[in-house]
């Protein structure tokens, strides 16, 4: 009796371990989208970039899991037009799941998980935080999605203009 009650005792710790590890990983990504709600962008600095070496630099930071292959980058010579010729757009284009019309809906709230099942990790904030961000910079999002096909994110950023030194 006394093997099998160490053995609960040791697989509880383990269990209790994990647990926090959880909290502390979702608790971190709530003060990330807390910070960025608070200051509303007032500390950040902006400014003009390629959108190219903007999709470089964050592709290239992406963490992984083991197993996972990196995405491919298509970027074309220049920005892809938006709906209007004063956006710049990027698109996100996966083969996953896809999405119902009432799950786009929902997508970009708070904790909303597209899907339930439980066998896609994560929290819930992933895009509720790329909407916050794309409103700092005064962008716009656009998803378009079929369920069994996979969805299709844009991201459409104002394109700078070239100021004449006239």
């Amino acid at each position: 009796m006394k093997i099998k009650s160490d053995q609960m005792a040791t697989e509880l710790v383990a269990a209790n371990a994990l647990l926090r590890t959880v909290i502390d990983e979702i608790l971190n990504e709530l003060l990330d989208l807390a910070r960025i709600e608070d200051r509303r962008g007032k500390d950040f600095v902006f400014e003009a970039v390629p959108l190219q070496a903007l999709v470089q630099t964050v592709v290239s930071g992406f963490n992984l899991a083991a197993g996972q292959l990196s995405p491919a980058i298509a970027a074309p010579a220049r920005p892809m037009q938006a709906s209007t010729p004063t956006m710049g757009a990027i698109r996100i284009i996966d083969c996953g799941i896809g999405m119902t019309p009432e799950q786009m809906r929902q997508v970009c709230e708070r904790f909303y998980r597209a899907d339930s099942s439980g066998k896609v990790l994560g929290t819930g904030l992933g895009m509720s935080i790329v909407k916050e961000i794309m409103e700092l910079h005064h962008g716009q999002i656009e998803l378009h999605s079929q369920l069994g096909q996979g969805t299709t994110v844009s991201l459409l950023f104002p394109l700078a203009r070239e100021v004449s030194p006239c």
